[in-house]
């Protein structure tokens, strides 16, 4: 505040100076300075007052305008009235746009069902950045992240999850018949003629050398999938590693007569649980949501929209699966979270 004083004490001094002598006090330096002082202070303390309050108000209004509810109300009832925005981020086979410009993917035809189930007839797909789609959902951009996010503790501090429906393990992509009868990493590391191959830097390819400790001249490296598909074919690996619903969309693209196949089964060493994300300020409609996708599997209408995507029974998970044991605890990365 030094310089409201300079530009105000020199503008007060000689009237404060004149109302010292006027009160027959003498204008001494001491004195002078004293009432200069305490003018000052009181005129600068309400100036800075005035502007504080200015800054607090345009604040406030700042944070009204970004914590304002665009879908206050009813959830259940805006939904059925205004639709149900969906966020999902173009990737197959969890949420895409096709050829045709239709919004399709498992995640996104298990939401369709689940919303018509509930009265709601529109759902409305909104395209965000994977990074953007718990920001997106907390700001009220969407109402519902239903595409691939690992059900983990960090993530239910500020998601409200339904239960998990599928487990998006490790699958192996293998030759027609499989004839190396692979069924897991466990078989590299007995078998030291097998050879496998993985994007470099993917987590397949961390827990084959790391966890596994299958040597790199055996669990090799590839900067693009494609190589790994084509070692496959040729011989010169055995099996190329992937999540699975990659898997899936690879052998649904090329059709009955692909070389390759999944292989089946496959023990799979980590999974990620996945169901639906929602905001937490409505709990009721939250559990409405997750028993009518439990009702969905129970009368098999997620297998019969995940087998539309190339899913299988293996990458689909019951009614043991629950998002309290994704929640907490150590298990989220077992299947079903359950302990092993």
């Amino acid at each position: 505040m030094s310089h409201y004083k300079k530009r105000l004490a020199l503008l007060l001094l000689l009237l404060i100076g004149f109302v010292l002598v006027s009160c027959g006090q003498p204008a001494t330096p001491q004195t002078v300075e004293k009432v200069v002082t305490q003018v000052v202070e009181k005129v600068v303390t309400q100036v800075v007052e005035k502007e504080v309050t200015q800054v607090v108000e345009k604040e406030v209004t700042t944070i009204v305008e970004v914590q304002v509810e665009p879908t206050a109300g009813p959830f259940l009832e805006r939904a059925r009235t205004d639709g149900l925005r969906v966020g999902f981020v173009q990737e197959k086979p969890f949420g895409y746009v096709d050829d045709q410009g239709n919004c399709t993917g498992i995640d996104i035809e298990v939401t369709r069902e689940a919303a018509k189930r509930l009265g709601i007839n529109e759902i409305i797909c909104v395209h965000l950045a994977w990074e953007g789609l718990i920001p997106g959902l907390l700001a009220s951009r969407i109402d519902v992240i239903p595409v691939g996010m690992a059900i983990r503790p960090e993530r239910c501090e500020v998601v409200q999850f339904t239960d998990p429906y599928q487990a998006q393990g490790i699958a192996a992509l293998v030759l027609k018949e499989n004839p190396k009868n692979i069924h897991g990493f466990q078989d590299f590391v007995d078998n030291p003629n097998l050879k496998l191959g993985a994007s470099i830097g993917a987590s397949e390819l961390t827990i084959a050398r790391e966890q596994f400790h299958i040597p790199e001249d055996r669990a090799i490296g590839y900067s693009e999938q494609v190589q790994v598909i084509d070692d496959i074919v040729a011989g010169r690996i055995d099996a190329g590693m992937y999540t699975a619903p990659f898997v899936n969309r690879y052998i649904q693209e090329q059709g009955p007569d692909s070389a390759l196949e999944r292989a089946t089964p496959f023990d799979s060493p980590s999974y990620f649980n996945t169901g639906h994300g929602f905001r937490k300020d409505d709990p009721e409609f939250v559990q409405l949501w997750n028993n009518t996708l439990l009702e969905m599997k129970r009368d098999g209408t997620i297998a019969k929209i995940a087998g539309e995507f190339g899913y299988t029974d293996a990458d689909l998970l019951g009614e043991d699966a629950k998002v309290e044991n994704c929640c907490s605890g150590d298990n989220w990365q077992n299947r079903a979270c359950l302990p092993k």
